[in-house]
């Protein structure tokens, strides 16, 4: 679910349910699911075919009009155990029902999908304006040479409210400072990695991230969230927190969709998943995210406004 292809084919999608009519710039969505497919269908006399396989194919159906026969199901579940070894997710990818299905990945082995449909479902993912007079927090990733990833928080009554989420790649860490200055927020304590206080080799000069943001923001609070022996712990920590956090879902919407694809690195020659997360385009917001989990101190200043709900309409309320 990233990049120009995947962002491509979500414009166009829109674009079709618009119904406007084409520019000669648009493109034209084009989608044929596997079982408009006449070929794929064959006798189910051998197949075991699951109540979870037939609650599926009957989303499938109710979704997108079409009767799933008996034959079509039977095909489906032998490819996906044949060809696939009966991993969903690839066989999304190659013979999807839906276009969402196309992009779509298995929650299996992600670290915060039961959280994050509890959000939800609970309504703490809507709109989440920054409350004035609220100091607000970040918690930082910094990596070596990777990415930044800030998550913006203020503390709300018993509410974590994430306002805001920020990264870039390849840039020096007097962007993030000049973009965080335009906002024109008070500012309580920006938490950075165990790491930053590590004294790294620049150019002309040999200072600890801490260091450089200091020099480069005199008068912010700094501080360092304490290393965890086992980064399990740190993501149980943030399991447990879950429950109060509120999330801007515009705002936010970029550091949503990483926690939401954190998951466990795969072990091939196992065929397991290991404890070990996987480094990948999501790591940063995750291991930003952790830094909440793991730093958090009860002394952020308190209101009574809430953020708002949204109703089952998807109106604020």
């Amino acid at each position: 679910q990233e990049g120009e292809f995947y962002q491509l084919c979500q414009r166009a999608m829109a674009t079709a349910e618009t119904r406007r009519p084409l520019t000669p710039r648009d493109y034209r969505f084009h989608f044929a699911a596997w079982h408009a497919n006449p070929d794929y269908r064959m006798d189910p006399r051998g197949v075991v075919i699951t109540p979870k396989d037939h609650q599926y194919f009957d989303e499938i159906a109710s979704k997108t009009g079409e009767t799933i026969t008996l034959p079509q199901r039977a095909w489906y579940v032998a490819t996906r155990a044949g060809d696939f070894a009966g991993q969903p997710e690839l066989m999304w990818r190659e013979y999807p029902s839906t276009p969402e299905e196309s992009f779509q990945q298995s929650t299996e082995g992600t670290y915060y999908a039961v959280q994050m449909t509890a959000a939800r479902q609970q309504g703490r993912i809507g709109r989440v304006p920054m409350v004035s007079g609220v100091p607000v927090n970040t918690f930082w990733d910094i990596g070596n040479s990777d990415g930044t990833a800030i998550w913006f928080h203020q503390k709300v009554s018993a509410e974590h409210r994430f306002i805001r989420f920020m990264e870039a790649w390849g840039e020096p860490y007097s962007y993030f400072i000049k973009e965080m200055q335009a906002l024109g927020w008070v500012w309580g304590t920006h938490f950075l990695p165990h790491d930053a206080g590590h004294r790294r080799q620049q150019a002309t000069v040999n200072l600890s991230p801490q260091e450089m943001l200091s020099s480069l923001a005199p008068g912010w609070r700094f501080s360092l969230v304490p290393r965890v022996d086992e980064v399990q712990f740190g993501i149980q920590q943030v399991r447990d927190i879950f429950g109060q956090c509120w999330f801007d879902e515009t705002n936010c919407a970029e550091g949503l969709a990483h926690l939401a694809q954190y998951r466990k690195q795969w072990n091939d020659r196992l065929g397991v998943w290991s404890d070990t997360p996987r480094h990948d385009v999501h790591s940063e917001a995750a291991d930003a995210f952790r830094q909440f989990g793991q730093g958090w101190q009860e002394n952020a200043v308190s209101t009574s406004q809430r953020p708002r709900r949204r109703n089952s309409s998807g109106m604020a309320a």
